[in-house]
């Protein structure tokens, strides 16, 4: 009768124990190897904004915000989605990781579109490149609040600009 006793009692004990969530394993290790990407997010983002601020500082578009562009602006954009593209993301994450590739992309070629309306001087481009990479930045925010809504039970975060 004890043994049964015990035996019950450690199948009931045993019943009770789940598998780990391989999200919450994975999780981690993915906000681990975004890390870096999220620093040149915050570095790309800086770029934009002091360029705006030339922008409107000047009241129209100067060699020196062309140059920018050129520069610094649309190949870190399309540096930033290329290497988001080739960073793996564990299993559990990889549909969510592709999210966000995808709005890096967009808004690489939204910047760069930019970057050709400046060049050519087209306002009526420019408008319309302005609003594609409006979209990807709204397609971006909302990839962020709802990975961390997502990780946070998990206990991480991710930072859009650290």
């Amino acid at each position: 009768m004890v043994w049964a006793m015990r035996t019950l009692l450690l199948l009931a004990l045993l019943g009770g124990c789940t598998h780990p969530d391989p999200r919450a394993q994975e999780a981690p290790e993915y906000v681990s190897r975004l890390e870096p990407l999220l620093y040149e997010n915050g570095f790309l983002a800086q770029n934009v904004l002091t360029t705006a601020a030339t922008v409107y500082n000047d009241g129209t578009a100067t060699p020196k915000v062309q140059k920018a562009w050129d520069d610094d602006i649309v190949p870190l954009a399309r540096h930033l989605a290329d290497q988001a593209k080739v960073t793996t993301a564990p299993s559990e994450w990889a549909d969510r990781h592709g999210e966000l590739t995808d709005a890096w992309s967009m808004r690489a070629d939204a910047y760069q579109s930019i970057e050709v309306a400046v060049e050519d001087g087209d306002k009526d481009a420019w408008k319309a490149a302005r609003r594609k990479a409006d979209d990807a930045k709204l397609h971006e925010e909302e990839w962020f609040r709802s990975m961390n809504k997502d990780l946070a039970p998990l206990g991480r975060m991710l930072d859009q600009f650290p």
